[in-house]
């Protein structure tokens, strides 16, 4: 899975937020696919990803996005205590906004013809 998401990364018309989906992958993913990313063969392609460079046409640096953010995702992974908090985290806020979203559909459902008169 690290290596398809490197190969993204180093692929052509890159965006910022593929490292955005790594951290969310690390944050919200099964315990297997974590295990996954903490493997040495799969930190070494993130840690890669630090010397990663993709210069725009206008001249802007996309890389900085993508050495910050693999940076960060190893911060993640090398703290276990840290990345369980983010786990937690993202699990009471996917419920929340699973609350949100059923307290929604309850409110503002569509009237049927038949109930219009």
């Amino acid at each position: 899975l690290v290596d398809v998401l490197a190969n993204i990364c180093n692929g052509f018309a890159l965006r910022p937020t593929r490292t955005n989906f790594t951290q969310r992958m690390a944050q919200n993913a099964s315990e297997d696919v974590v295990a996954e990313f903490m493997e040495d063969g799969s930190m070494d392609i993130i840690n890669s990803l630090k010397k990663f460079e993709y210069v725009d046409d206008n001249m802007k640096d996309h890389g900085l996005n993508i050495r910050k953010r693999s940076g960060e995702i190893l911060a993640l992974l090398r703290d276990p205590e840290r990345l369980g908090q983010e786990r937690e985290r993202a699990k009471e806020t996917k419920r929340k906004l699973k609350m949100q979203g059923n307290r929604h559909d309850k409110v503002y459902q569509p009237v049927g013809r038949e109930s219009m008169g």
